[in-house]
């Protein structure tokens, strides 16, 4: 038996358990019955086919069951071929191209179907609002964020943080290791934080993309301190039971060194930003703090400072993936744009609000730091 043969054998042992079975059908129920098969094209696709071969076919010569078929087989292919291709076109559509129902309604449906878990579909809802965000992003670098396709926008940014709460509250009933459902809330959060960030520094060369970019930032701003205040609640509430807060900061402590080293090297090279050498040095200092806190017996702190140090790790490596989407789809490259300083003092209707968001966004987090 060779290497691919093992490999073939190991897979087949693999089965799903009976929870993660019933999940996946009915996400495919739903999406079925959302998605229904047109069954009449493909029957008027055939049709024209059979036409076709019995024209060329001698005359009178009749269309036996198996040239028939033969043609249904190569019409499969055919539906098949189209299908392919047209999803695959449908990837690097955005919001007002013909394409983008596609590609929100089938291959992300699709995509969705196979987050069987609550902790998995939690996964995919932030990653639905990041290629949301990024859609957003590449839009306004090319002065095509209006009123219309911000609306769009925030309307599918909407459906993935809301499903995502009830991800999490699935999670929170079925588990009691608060360090998943901390950990899927920090990814957001951090997701969220990030792309506000490429927003602000984007703000500074579109103009007449600044109304639609004050509202979409408004939104992304707000959600992200929603959860950050959810986040802040799970360190309180763990601090009941000083072994459990002890296990999750150790769990965090764990993450955190880990996301914390693979920033570092991001943050030096050729490609980084500003924002993502902060957020680095963010990290590793929040890791030092962490170890201390823990080191002294002060669970509840080290829980809190790794939880930080995560989501400014998490942050760096989003802005990173954005800063190349953003320069893969437009050409655009956030390094030769003014750091995200010079972007909200920048003259526009979209920075001025977004100044006034993080001015009061500071506030409210130096208030809340000092009631700690």
């Amino acid at each position: 038996m060779n290497e691919l043969e093992k490999i073939f054998e190991s897979l087949k042992k693999g089965t799903l358990s009976k929870d993660e079975r019933t999940q996946m059908r009915k996400k495919l129920q739903f999406l079925m019955r959302q998605h229904p098969a047109k069954a009449p094209l493909f029957t008027r696709i055939l049709d024209t086919l059979k036409r076709a071969v019995s024209a060329l076919l001698p005359l009178g010569a009749p269309v036996t069951r198996f040239k028939f078929s033969y043609v249904a087989s190569g019409a499969l292919a055919l539906v098949l071929m189209l299908g392919a291709g047209t999803s695959y076109a449908a990837q690097s559509a955005l919001p007002g191209d013909a394409l983008y129902g596609v590609k929100i309604n089938v291959d992300e449906g699709l995509e969705g179907a196979l987050a069987t878990t609550p902790a998995a579909q939690a996964s995919w809802n932030t990653e639905r609002a990041a290629r949301r965000l990024q859609e957003a992003e590449t839009l306004a670098a090319e002065g095509k964020l209006n009123s219309s396709t911000e609306s769009t926008l925030t309307s599918a940014l909407d459906q993935a943080t809301d499903s995502f709460d009830s991800d999490i509250a699935q999670i929170a009933q079925t588990s009691n290791d608060t360090t998943v459902v901390a950990t899927a809330q920090t990814n957001l959060q951090a997701t969220l934080e990030a792309h506000a960030t490429v927003l602000l520094q984007i703000a500074s060369i579109a103009p007449s993309s600044d109304s639609a970019l004050a509202s979409l930032f408004a939104k992304v701003n707000s959600r992200a301190i929603a959860l950050g205040s959810a986040n802040a609640a799970i360190g309180q509430s763990i601090a009941v039971s000083r072994s459990a807060v002890k296990a999750a900061a150790q769990a965090n402590g764990t993450l955190a060194q880990s996301d914390a080293s693979q920033v570092k090297a991001l943050a030096v090279s050729a490609s980084s930003t500003a924002p993502i050498a902060q957020d680095a040095d963010v990290a590793e200092r929040d890791v030092g703090a962490g170890d201390a806190s823990l080191a002294q017996g002060e669970y509840t702190a080290a829980f809190t400072t790794f939880q930080n140090a995560i989501l400014h790790a998490k942050k760096a490596e989003v802005v990173a993936d954005a800063a190349a989407n953003l320069k893969d789809q437009t050409g655009v490259s956030l390094a030769a744009i003014a750091s995200s300083t010079a972007a909200i003092n920048a003259s526009s209707t979209a920075t001025t609000t977004a100044e006034a968001i993080l001015t009061t966004d500071a506030s409210s987090t130096a208030t809340s730091t000092g009631s700690d």
